[in-house]
């Protein structure tokens, strides 16, 4: 579905049971995702990037908080989240996606600093897999799509979380 046919989703109005709504961790991943691509491809900063959520259906924009390169194959984005109301620990926690080229062909996912790697059966991930879940991954490969178009590129996604060892404790 093109960018374009998709609604905004509006965090503005509450959910349900009244509380704020606010963006996910895997929200938050993919937006540095795609700001680093924009950074890597297309050598432009964005200040924010519509990501196409999971339904399909709708958009949402997220701000970022920095974007830069780290070398001529590397881009590194950072998101802050905003959980809404939700008690999650990762509310206020700076999300990066940091996006090498690689030659592989493929898109590959790697645990940043601050991100855990399944050690044993029962994630939704095989052992040995950086601890993102399949929707975020689907995700963020979407965005990837949206940046490069259809062709099969290769690129490293390490995804990470400033301090995420702390939070997680």
């Amino acid at each position: 579905m093109a960018q374009t046919e998709l609604k905004e989703f509006d965090l503005s109005v509450l959910a349900p049971n009244g509380l704020r709504r606010g963006r996910t961790t895997g929200s938050c991943a993919t937006a540095a995702v795609k700001a680093a691509l924009y950074l890597l491809l297309h050598g432009e900063r964005r200040t924010q990037v519509q990501i196409t959520l999971a339904d399909d259906v709708h958009y949402l924009t997220v701000p970022i908080q920095d974007c830069r390169s780290l070398n001529e194959h590397t881009a590194r984005a950072e998101v802050l989240k905003d959980g809404g109301d939700d008690p999650d620990n990762t509310h206020g926690a700076t999300l990066f996606a940091e996006v090498r080229r690689n030659n592989e062909g493929q898109l590959r996912f790697f645990a940043g600093s601050g991100v855990g790697t399944a050690t044993q059966p029962g994630l939704r991930v095989a052992v040995g897999e950086p601890a993102i879940n399949p929707t975020p991954r689907n995700m963020m490969q979407q965005a990837v799509v949206e940046v490069c178009g259809n062709k099969d590129q290769g690129f490293d996604l390490i995804i990470g979380c400033i301090n995420g060892e702390a939070i997680a404790n």
